[in-house]
């Protein structure tokens, strides 16, 4: 017994320092490929969240912002519209402000119904007139209101896109950026043509 006991070897010094040393240097690997991975990852949701709600906003100008209460709901958007009509001065070159979407008049309270998308230098918005109601102030479609110092709209025009004078069809232009990381930017450009039923 004493034999066996006396035979027995443990580690050395410099056989410790090596796997220390080894380990060390997979854990800082690790480390590195995590780090870049959750940055990568990070940076893809980012540009990712841009385009869902760029065409979030499209689609809300398409289909409509929705009004009224639960057991009454309406959308008052360009699909739903019985005339639209183009504010600022909108010509071949230059994009309209805006677009008002006036609704179909099913009583005499919604006379003045309408929804309003612009951009006021800054983000895509939209005001209603529902029944004879308008909220106090418009909605921000895109970006949101939270997300302004994410999000930079660098071009939102409204064209005609139908010959003659009364608008049936607008073409929108939608170009945003957002800040991916430091110094570098992804931009979008959305263009889609939207008419009333």
């Amino acid at each position: 017994m004493f034999k066996i006991l006396k035979n027995e070897r443990g580690f050395t010094v410099i056989e410790l320092i090596s796997v220390l040393a080894i380990s060390t240097i997979l854990i800082l690997i690790s480390a590195v490929g995590l780090n870049a991975f959750f940055v990568k990852n990070k940076e893809l949701n980012t540009w990712v969240s841009l385009q869902k709600d760029a065409i979030n906003c499209l689609n809300t100008m398409k289909v409509g912002i929705p009004v009224g209460g639960q057991n009454e709901t309406s959308f008052y958007g360009v699909v739903n519209a019985e005339e639209l009509e183009l504010t600022g001065s909108a010509s071949a070159n230059d994009p309209a402000e805006g677009v008002i979407c006036h609704q179909p008049m099913a009583s005499i309270m919604q006379a003045s119904d309408r929804s309003y998308f612009y951009f006021d230098g800054q983000a895509v918005r939209v005001n209603y007139v529902y029944k004879g109601y308008s909220p106090p102030s418009p909605d921000y479609l895109f970006p949101e209101r939270g997300q302004l110092d994410e999000y930079e709209v660098l071009q939102f025009g409204i064209w005609q896109a139908n010959p003659g004078e009364t608008v049936e069809l607008i073409n929108v232009v939608l170009e945003a950026r957002v800040k991916i990381r430091e110094g570098y930017y992804k931009t979008l450009k959305f263009s889609t043509i939207i008419g009333k039923n």
